[in-house]
């Protein structure tokens, strides 16, 4: 029913909507009446009469309280301290949990890929090693090689100089050899007079050494035009030649020994070895300069 409706008049048509009307009018009515009730009426309670606190109560009470609060926090703990398991469901927990053996399972896997990393870094390690270790050899070896081959080469150099020197003392040792015995020769046929008889009687091992003498000596007359007494002016030589004073004996003696000392210079001056000497001698000389000058710096 709208407000409008309510407060417009009502027409009573028939009996029923006049009982109807009047259960309205009395439920107003009733409600007008529990109005006037009190509010304890009205609200269903009654309330007691206030007694005095009481000290030992209060003690009991709040023991109670603590009990429950220790109880409570007892109850928490144990549930924290249970696995996540859940009550409705039994056997399926509300987290994920692995099984021991799958985790036991996984850790052992892990620490084999662990341990075989290990290894293969291992034994790359020893392999870099080995091959580091390796070309070092290598190196030490090659350097090895060059030092003996400088070495024997520096060898073979020095056996070549001494051997060098050894030539060119044994070519100055022979031609001063030579040079002595040529000089005996022309001391012998320069004497008082040499018979035919005493030519002939010269002794046979000394043959060979006329021979070369001769040889040279004819060389010697080819090169510095000297005139050395052949057979014939040695026979024809007459026992007056030996009355010619010694101090002219001497002195062409050595005016032949000089030219030929001379020639022998000359003719070695043209051979390697005294090119090789001489280089050396130079070699010493530069040397020798060089050390007194760093002396007196």
């Amino acid at each position: 029913m709208s407000i409008r409706s309510y407060n417009k008049s009502v027409q009573l048509e028939n009996y029923k909507e006049t009982e109807e009307y009047k259960k309205l009018i009395s439920s107003l009515e009733k409600k007008i009446e529990s109005q006037t009730l009190s509010s304890e009426e009205l609200h269903g309670f009654s309330t007691s009469e206030r007694t005095k606190p009481s000290k030992q109560s209060y003690a009991i009470e709040l023991k109670k309280q603590i009990e429950a609060r220790n109880h409570r926090k007892e109850l928490e703990r144990l549930e924290r301290m249970k696995p996540a398991i859940s009550e409705d469901f039994h056997g399926y927990p509300n987290l994920p949990q692995t099984p021991p053996k799958v985790r036991r399972q996984r850790e052992l896997d892990q620490m084999n890929r662990l341990s075989q990393g290990l290894t293969e870094q291992l034994a790359l390690k020893n392999q870099s090693t080995i091959a580091y270790e390796s070309l070092e050899l290598e190196r030490a070896r090659k350097n090895n090689i060059l030092d003996v081959k400088k070495y024997q080469e520096e060898q073979e150099l020095k056996q070549i100089k001494k051997d060098s020197e050894k030539q060119i003392l044994l070519a100055a040792w022979g031609q001063a050899h030579k040079a002595k015995e040529l000089q005996n020769l022309l001391e012998k046929t320069e004497r008082k007079g040499i018979k035919p008889l005493n030519l002939l009687q010269i002794r046979e091992d000394e043959g060979e050494n006329k021979r070369s003498v001769k040889k040279e000596d004819e060389s010697l007359q080819v090169d510095m035009d000297i005139e050395l007494p052949n057979e014939s002016e040695k026979i024809a030589h007459k026992v007056s030649q030996g009355e010619f004073e010694k101090v002219d004996k001497k002195k062409y003696i050595k005016e032949k020994a000089q030219k030929l000392k001379e020639y022998l210079d000359k003719k070695a001056k043209g051979t390697y070895q005294y090119k090789i000497k001489k280089l050396i001698q130079d070699a010493k000389n530069q040397r020798e300069k060089g050390r007194n000058n760093l002396k007196k710096t």
